[in-house]
């Protein structure tokens, strides 16, 4: 299938066009409001926008093909997630080159500027919040011995991979803190699809009964 396009016209006559180039759909609670979102703020600035999904998330060759289409179609502007921290680079570039400004949005590479040349990023830092929630929960962990499940929900994506980062980062430093105690945890890719993740985590407790956290 191809991929999914959503546009925002604000009259006849011409007006600069944006295009906002996504990993995911617009679909369900998160990515829903993003695109309400920017159907707001495009007909507040008088301009015409498109947002183009990946075709079910987790494409990046679709995603990249999705960005390169809007170079060749030669868009004022691009709006792009950067699930991938080498396939983008040379893309934005290009798109540098001929004159359209690119940011990055939800997801950065994770080096940043140093690791992508986009004028700049809207979005949390992903690998501090996944720490600051992980050091979060560590105070609500039973006494004595922790052995945690982290749900990694894809190991190919930089959001996930950022996120699952932070949070062995706040483990190792619990960890750490606590020498007396046994801290374990183990990673599994548990997907996006709430239907799969009830399925393997729950696999997972029935195989590891002395799990305490996730």
């Amino acid at each position: 299938a191809g991929a999914v396009l959503i546009a925002v016209t604000a009259g006849a006559q011409e007006k600069l066009q944006f295009n906002y180039i996504m990993h995911a759909e617009p679909e369900g609670v998160f990515w829903n409001i993003v695109l309400l979102g920017m159907n707001d703020a495009c007909r507040d600035l008088n301009v015409d926008c498109l947002m183009i999904g990946a075709g079910g998330g987790g494409d990046n060759p679709r995603q990249l093909a999705n960005f390169q289409a809007s170079v060749a179609a030669g868009v004022d502007g691009i709006v792009t997630t950067i699930p991938d921290d080498n396939m983008f680079d040379a893309a934005v570039q290009d798109a540098l080159d001929a004159g359209i400004p690119v940011i990055s949005a939800n997801v950065d590479d994770s080096e940043g500027r140093d690791g992508n040349p986009r004028l700049s990023f809207v979005g949390s830092g992903l690998w501090q919040t996944a720490y600051d929630v992980a050091e979060a929960l560590t105070a609500h962990f039973p006494e004595g011995d922790v052995h945690l499940l982290l749900g990694h929900s894809d190991v190919t994506q930089g959001f996930a991979i950022q996120r699952a980062a932070g949070i062995e980062a706040a483990l190792e430093d619990y960890k750490a803190a606590n020498p007396d105690r046994k801290i374990t945890w183990e990673v599994v890719e548990v997907s996006n699809d709430g239907a799969k993740v009830t399925t393997r985590v729950g696999a997972y407790l029935q195989a590891v009964p002395e799990t305490n956290a996730y």
